[in-house]
């Protein structure tokens, strides 16, 4: 341990003689810092540099002992201070201990042995608290690596059924006092998808940004009570999706019912605000009802968690009261029927017939569809039919986990029909595309690597070669030179992913000869460069 730092203040000048040349500060592993005869004197001296330890007379002039020790306490209250007193000063002592003096020694007949015991023991007591503080640090260390990744294994268990109340009750006990308390569950979310919309980076970059939000928010949440000035409310949060989270809030039995809920409407109508500032984007959030039952907290995790959905639709920020039942679920069978229609309708390339499953999927219905529902056959949809490559998939179903309303729910599914619009040559929403536009996507998406040329398409289509561009143009919405470049970097991103080519065989393999020009096209569509873009893989 690092020698402590040590001074005295006292009127006597005999008095700071004693201590700064009869005591042996160096030798006993302290370091001596001089000598102050009042207490501003003294703070103009920690000023400059700051004691570990203060031995200081009460009865001084300009500002006496227990004016400094108040002083000290206030600003500096890791400096640990050890009055000096006579006999007749005992109960400006005992009044000295209050205001958190560790000793008080009496003057006559002090020895330096006793005086470097009591500063050993104060000394050691400093060692116990930056003890305990590095295994506070470390215990937070642990939460954010561990704890934090086991709560969010616990929710999902917990909503799929794999895991009991009491498994839950556990981890709880770990965070907050379960004994005699009233508690709320609640549910709270952001819209992480307008974030990722903003942020122009690798998807794996943007995970860590969602997933270091989320547990900032979430510490920020458990420290409330600082932040409220209320030490008797306390919470944990366990983490849900990368955007959402659920909270329990607890108070103890003596604050009584109406101060709990008085305190719950702070949460909501102050720290929404706050928490909506620090994201930079909409909150929202679910308020349960008040429980002493410990029992029910795996009911109340999944109801709010299954009520905070009601933003799906509504937009509101703040969500409560009885469950209005206003969502309709098709039911397992229902849901495989839908998800068997639109991957059949892609595996048999049927454009026309995908867009009208996905366009019902997207019409509002009365009642309306239930979020679940929909975000999982969407996520069915990705993982058993759609193809691409591993960025494109990946990206897709991390925006898929950040919608929290219908109308991200629409632009998903649009994202989805323009990237099968890269892969398989797929234009058109509504309407059926020319047979002609129909086999040039085909031919340039299976021989992209070719040097086409619009004579070459247009013959092999037998159409006119000064009509194919202007006729592709009013059937996609698209120019034909544009739509190759595009399929050719969709192969040259799946190559850069899933091979060892190097740059230049790569714009080679995809038919662009010219290494700069490629490098070129590849930063303006992408944003970032092909060594860029290998590198992040």
């Amino acid at each position: 341990m690092e020698k402590l730092k040590t001074m005295v203040v006292d009127d006597e000048h005999f008095v700071r003689e004693h201590f700064e040349r009869r005591i042996p500060w160096e030798d006993a592993g302290f370091i001596w810092l001089g000598a102050a005869q009042n207490g501003r004197e003294a703070i103009e001296m920690m000023e400059r540099e700051l004691p570990h330890i203060v031995l200081t007379d009460i009865t001084m002039p300009v500002m006496d002992g227990l004016e400094f020790a108040k002083y000290v306490r206030d600003r500096w209250p890791k400096v640990k201070v050890i009055f000096l007193t006579a006999h007749d000063e005992f109960a400006y002592a005992q009044k000295a201990l209050v205001l958190g003096a560790k000793n008080y020694l009496l003057k006559m007949g002090l020895s330096k042995e006793e005086i470097l015991q009591a500063c050993t023991q104060v000394a050691e007591e400093i060692k116990q608290e930056r003890d305990q503080e590095e295994h506070i640090h470390f215990l937070k260390a642990e939460y954010s690596e561990k704890e934090w990744s086991a709560r969010r294994q616990l929710v999902q268990r917990l909503l799929e059924g794999s895991a009991a109340g009491s498994e839950l009750l556990r981890h709880l006990n770990g965070a907050i006092a379960l004994n005699g308390r009233y508690y709320a569950v609640l549910s709270f979310g952001w819209d992480g998808y307008s974030v990722s919309a903003e942020q122009a980076c690798e998807a794996h970059t943007l995970e860590e940004t969602l997933d270091q939000r989320q547990k900032q928010t979430g510490q920020a949440i458990e420290q409330w009570e600082g932040m409220s000035g209320e030490p008797d409310i306390q919470a944990a949060v366990f983490p849900y999706k990368r955007c959402q989270l659920f909270i329990m809030l607890t108070c103890p039995v003596h604050r009584g019912y109406a101060f709990f809920q008085c305190k719950l409407n702070e949460f909501v109508h102050n720290r929404l605000s706050l928490f909506k500032q620090r994201l930079g984007t909409d909150c929202f959030v679910y308020v349960g009802p008040i429980t002493t039952e410990p029992e029910q907290f795996s009911k109340l995790v999944r109801e709010a968690l299954a009520r905070i959905q009601e933003h799906f639709y509504t937009g509101l920020s703040v969500m409560s009261g009885p469950d209005t039942g206003s969502f309709y679920e098709p039911g397992k069978v229902g849901r495989l029927e839908i998800i068997a229609e639109l991957t059949r309708s892609l595996h048999a390339r049927n454009w026309q017939t995908f867009a009208e499953h996905v366009q019902q999927l997207t019409q509002l219905r009365n009642p309306p569809y239930s979020p679940n529902f929909l975000l999982g056959v969407a996520e069915a949809v990705l993982d058993t039919v759609m193809e691409g490559s591993e960025a494109d998939m990946h990206d897709l179903k991390l925006q898929l986990e950040l919608i929290v309303s219908w109308e991200q729910y629409g632009w998903w599914w649009q994202q989805v029909k323009e990237r099968l619009a890269v892969i398989y040559g797929l234009q058109g929403e509504n309407r059926k595309v020319r047979r002609e536009i129909q086999a040039i996507c085909q031919m340039v998406s299976e021989q992209y690597g070719k040097n086409w040329s619009m004579a070459d398409l247009a013959k092999a289509v037998n159409l006119n070669p000064a009509y194919v561009g202007q006729l592709f143009k009013q059937e996609t919405g698209e120019y034909l030179t544009d739509y190759i470049s595009r399929v050719r970097l969709h192969k040259a991103k799946e190559l850069l992913e899933r091979t060892d080519m190097k740059i230049y065989e790569v714009a080679q393999t995809v038919g662009i000869t010219d290494y700069r020009y490629f490098c070129k096209m590849f930063k303006n569509m992408v944003g970032v460069t092909p060594t860029e873009y290998k590198k992040s893989i």
